[in-house]
């Protein structure tokens, strides 16, 4: 019995560990897009970032 309540457990770390690079994946490879912009830059062109 004690097989059947580790199951979910291990699914959910394995989620965990699936998901993380997952999401560092995509955050690098969207600022890759496009180059890094000054604060008070992207603050004048809001429209401009949600358009992308």
């Amino acid at each position: 019995m004690k097989r059947r309540h580790q199951t979910w457990h291990l699914r959910l770390w394995v989620i965990l560990s699936l998901a993380l690079p997952l999401l560092l994946l995509l955050t690098v490879l969207g600022r890759q897009e496009r180059p890094v912009e000054p604060v008070a830059d992207y603050l004048t062109r809001p429209a401009e970032g949600a358009a992308q």
